[in-house]
């Protein structure tokens, strides 16, 4: 009977045991309450013999993934988004519930930090412990540091926190040089051409740089930043959150999967050869987001907020149409001549495509 109607709990305890996880009546509750999987079908037996609950066909997958996740993390709401990345069907409300707290933290944090008439005094204050603090804890904003020096990485902070605020850097358009300004941005982000390559790979980076970077001009380039501050303000923002479609929230998705798989790989590949981040890109390099971790749906929320922007400093088209497959890359790193017509081939075909 429960083959025809879906999965009782009973069944579901049976296979999360089997799995080596210990699965309660309660918890199932507790997760179905959460989003974290659907909610069971209530069958009447007939009269006077009560009902029984039959899960959808997948609970037992879904279960046993969750299972494995919460040993990462116990919170349920990073649970959540894990789930979603790895295909598993969650509660929509709940994921723009976990978007919309993550959007209020992300506006409380840089709120004290920028004013009225620019960075405050706990925003000065802020960039000056990370650009002397001796280990910054995202390696992205680490490795843009040892690019440019404390000096030129207080400049290159301060546009970072303008553009997270949701306001436009006043560096770009108020400041005695701001192309010079424009030059460390590039910099920082590693959109330059100055590598520092062993192994002759030094022309193959430039080629995947030119693929990764879009070539925009220093006007072109701070109009960009312009258009994301103001797309990442408190209202834009909740607006995104509110009027995204559940299916275009699971489009994104499989947008930033995409991304990370072609960055990924041709990162590790390079890094291999370069100096570490040599894209800077390392918030994304080392990114899973099928495991649980606090920056996901951060990650993610700006995704959304970035995504149907014409012009950004990644080549945002030119990564969703390239096919690479990290298990060529590994096979080969020791051949770099075919590693390098490899990559230029990939890269090349997004262009014809187009």
């Amino acid at each position: 009977m429960g083959k025809d109607l879906g999965i009782s709990p009973e069944e579901i305890i049976y296979a999360a045991e089997e799995a080596g996880f210990s699965v309660s009546i309660h918890q199932l509750k507790r997760w179905r309450d959460s989003g974290l999987i659907a909610s069971p079908s209530i069958i009447g037996l007939g009269r006077g013999k009560g009902t029984k609950s039959f899960y959808p066909k997948g609970t037992i997958e879904q279960v046993v993934a969750l299972c494995q996740i919460l040993q990462q993390d116990r919170r349920l709401d990073l649970a959540l988004v894990a789930l979603f990345f790895q295909n598993f069907q969650v509660s929509f409300q709940a994921l723009r519930d976990l978007l919309n707290k993550t959007s209020k933290q992300w506006e409380e944090t840089f709120k004290g930090l920028i004013g009225i008439d620019g960075l405050t005094e706990e925003g000065f204050l802020e960039i000056e412990k990370l650009s002397h603090k001796r280990r910054i804890p995202k390696p992205s904003l680490g490795n843009a540091r040892r690019r440019l020096r404390i000096s030129k990485f207080e400049s290159f902070a301060r546009i970072l926190f303008f553009v997270a605020a949701g306001v436009r850097p006043d560096t770009l358009w108020n400041s005695p040089e701001p192309e010079l300004e424009i030059r460390i941005l590039r910099r920082g982000l590693s959109m330059d051409d100055k590598w520092r390559s062993k192994a002759g790979l030094r022309n193959i980076a430039k080629i995947i740089n030119e693929k990764i970077w879009t070539d925009l001009s220093d006007e072109e380039l701070s109009d960009s930043i312009f258009t994301i501050a103001d797309h990442f303000k408190p209202a834009q923002i909740r607006a995104t959150i509110q009027n995204t479609t559940d299916k275009e929230l699971t489009r994104a998705r499989d947008e930033l999967l995409r991304i990370c798989k072609i960055i990924q790989p041709v990162s590790k590949l390079l890094n291999k050869f370069t100096r570490k981040d040599s894209f800077g890109l390392g918030a994304l390099s080392d990114l899973d987001l099928k495991r649980s971790d606090p920056i996901v749906p951060g990650m993610f929320l700006g995704w959304l907020q970035v995504r149907h922007i014409a012009d950004t400093p990644i080549n945002i088209q030119t990564m969703l149409e390239t096919e690479i497959e990290s298990e060529k890359l590994e096979r080969l790193l020791e051949d770099q001549p075919e590693t390098v017509e490899y990559l230029i081939r990939e890269f090349k075909s997004t262009k014809s495509k187009g």
